[in-house]
């Protein structure tokens, strides 16, 4: 499993048009299942994430979580993180198959809302 974590002041993700989830302050997590992801993966990236001390504390110091400050997370399936881009020409992409991606997601994503 990718992800690549970006904190916001707030963000939103549209498909064709219509909102389909936001958050506020926090995280915008983009996350991609590859092959061999399971449960203990999507377990293990969510406990590392939920203690992550990226956000700055009146002090001015980056020692607090997403937790702390009572943020939010807003994760978005993102395949084009198993790109292995070695040689300029080929691009390739090792994803689970559609359903099991979309499944290993949803799973990282309800596991990062209630942590």
């Amino acid at each position: 499993m990718r992800v690549l974590l970006q904190r916001v002041s707030s963000a939103k993700v549209y498909v064709d048009g219509k909102l389909k989830g936001s958050c506020a302050k926090g995280l915008l997590i983009f996350v991609c299942a590859m092959k061999g992801d399971d449960e203990n993966v999507v377990n293990a990236l969510t406990q590392k994430i939920s203690k992550l001390r990226i956000f700055e504390s009146s002090e001015g110091k980056m020692d607090l979580t997403l937790h702390d400050i009572g943020g939010e997370a807003l994760v978005i399936s993102q395949f084009t993180l198993a790109a292995d881009i070695k040689k300029e020409t080929d691009l390739v992409f090792q994803v689970l198959q559609t359903h099991k991606t979309q499944t290993t997601s949803m799973n990282f994503s309800l596991r990062t809302s209630n942590e």
